[in-house]
């Protein structure tokens, strides 16, 4: 299965399901949908997308105690790997978007 690796975290995708796979926590979203004409490069963009929102919602949340739609995009137990690495979420996510790493 196709996977990406960000910080001891292994981040799998199965058409419409995410895994996660971090030190002591596991995590699966089965109802992923990036959209039907979505090749595997572009879904693991959305989900470096989706990531980077969640870690921005956390941090506007500790900034200003008020919360937003993005916060529960993850369960609680996964804030502070994203917290840690949001910035790698958006260059990896610039990265796929602007080189064609799988062929068609």
């Amino acid at each position: 299965m196709p996977a990406l690796n960000i910080d001891g975290v292994t981040i799998s995708y199965n058409w419409g399901k995410i895994y996660f796979d971090g030190p002591g926590w596991e995590y699966e979203e089965k109802h992923f949908a990036p959209g039907a004409a979505c090749n595997l490069q572009q879904a693991f963009a959305a989900i470096l997308g989706f990531l980077s929102a969640y870690a921005e919602a956390r941090g506007y949340f500790i900034r200003t105690g008020r919360e937003s739609d993005n916060l529960g995009l993850f369960p609680d137990y996964m804030g502070e790997w994203a917290d840690k690495n949001s910035d790698e979420f958006s260059l990896l996510k610039f990265e796929l978007q602007s080189h064609v790493y799988i062929e068609e």
